[in-house]
């Protein structure tokens, strides 16, 4: 998948995304040089995640790999831990809102999403 362009923010989504629609290996690829925000983000998405973690890594093209099988995870804890992941952005969301912004917070920056 290319992502140059992308937003940290929308980096972290978009990995938390192709991983929750069941995908086992991702290669991000980038025209450049990947910055170290967006590499974080990357870091952050995959860490977030059961299962899911960056196998390789070069300037331009992060992989990132699920070792676990559907017999591996815990369809309870996964089910709690989507669950907390998605309070934890409503809460960065609606906390944007009300502070009249447009941005949701920096994936990088320490939320706890």
């Amino acid at each position: 998948m290319t992502i140059d362009g992308r937003s940290p923010a929308d980096l972290l989504r978009t990995v938390c995304g192709l991983y929750a629609v069941g995908l086992d290996v991702v290669t991000l690829r980038s025209d450049s040089s990947i910055g170290s925000d967006s590499r974080r983000a990357i870091a952050a998405a995959a860490s977030e995640s059961i299962g899911p973690e960056v196998v390789a890594e070069t300037n331009s093209r992060p992989t990132l790999r699920n070792p676990l099988g559907p017999t591996d995870a815990s369809v309870r804890r996964t089910a709690i831990h989507l669950r907390l992941v998605a309070l934890s952005m409503h809460r960065d969301a609606a906390q944007a809102l009300r502070e009249g912004g447009t941005e949701l917070p920096d994936p990088g920056s320490g939320s706890d999403h």
